[in-house]
């Protein structure tokens, strides 16, 4: 037996809900991603001299790109929105963090730029306010630990890796308030496509996976849901395609597209321990129904076999940029 296999899922505490408490907690979750997508919604209008640079991804970029294939599902509960911010369309004025204030918006987090909320939310914990991330991709961020490097926009976002598609597998789409805001007046942006999506979840994942020894709780189910439900709402030829092309044509990018490909498929396909598999087929199947994990697995068959001729057998997993 491998290392892998003897690593198991963590176990979740049971609680006992009192009376109408999970009638409670879902009208939270729909409240919490209300909030969220009006917070998106009121940055992406703020922004407005920068809106060629911005990307939706994360939670509602997923949510916009998996409605409209499964209608009768609810966005999951989230308190956070990001923008990928592309630096090559951000002039040094007006600046960011102004314009942010004039949304009512404030940093949020004191060791970490780019992360704002509701100044209104000022005295409230770190983890109950409703947040936004201004991220660029780490390849196009310059040097430094946390903060990406911006002319003329000093601390104004943050970076990170794994979103560099984004800049590039995206298309304009109507993002609509959720159920419930007084305000349904819709904005046009670009939200990042399904390549772009799984290669960021791929990252994401495989971070996580890194780290389970010492912090299992970072592992989350619901970014394998998202895995999964972008699965059933894509052509993974399609996903395969695009993901080797951007990076063949992006040469900054490195070997992106292999280390995301190579995730999916060991972690989704042919992990025996079914560390973030098993959790993704069982929240999939409520979500979709039964047969929910037929469709997914002919999607990892499918994307395995149009990604085998330029997915390594070993990934390389350095970083874009270094050696």
């Amino acid at each position: 037996m491998t290392e892998k296999e003897n690593v198991r899922p963590p176990r979740g505490s049971i609680r006992r809900a009192p009376a109408g408490g999970f009638v409670q907690d879902l009208a939270d979750d729909a409240e919490s991603a209300r909030l969220s997508r009006r917070l998106l919604i009121d940055t992406i209008r703020h922004l407005e001299p920068f809106r060629e640079s911005l990307t939706v991804i994360g939670a509602h970029a997923v949510f916009a790109r998996v409605q409209s294939a499964i209608p009768e599902m609810e966005m999951q509960s989230t308190k956070d929105a990001d923008l990928a911010v592309n630096p090559e369309f951000v002039a040094s004025e007006p600046a960011i963090r102004d314009l942010m204030a004039a949304a009512g918006l404030e940093p949020a987090h004191p060791d970490r730029p780019g992360i704002y909320g509701y100044t209104s939310e000022s005295g409230t914990r770190q983890v109950e306010r409703t947040t936004i991330d201004l991220i660029v991709p780490e390849a196009y961020a310059g040097a430094g630990r946390r903060a990406a490097r911006i002319a003329g926009q000093k601390n104004a976002a943050t970076k990170a890796e794994g979103i560099e598609l984004a800049l590039y597998d995206r298309s304009p789409m109507g993002l609509l308030p959720l159920p419930g805001d007084p305000d349904q007046e819709s904005t046009e942006i670009m939200v990042a496509g399904h390549a772009a999506l799984l290669v960021a979840k791929a990252y994401k994942i495989r971070d996580r996976i890194k780290q389970y020894d010492d912090r299992p709780y970072r592992l989350r189910a619901k970014d394998s849901t998202d895995v999964g439900l972008l699965m059933l709402t894509s052509d993974p030829f399609d996903v395969a395609e695009t993901m080797h092309r951007i990076c063949a044509e992006r040469t900054e990018l490195g070997g992106m597209g292999k280390v995301a490909a190579n995730v999916i498929v060991s972690e989704y396909l042919r992990d025996e321990s079914g560390l973030v598999r098993l959790p993704m087929l069982r929240r999939l199947e409520q979500l979709a129904g039964q047969d929910a994990s037929t469709k997914v697995n002919s999607w990892l068959q499918d994307f395995d076999d149009a990604s085998s001729g330029w997915r390594s057998a070993q990934a390389d997993t350095s970083r874009p940029g270094t050696d």
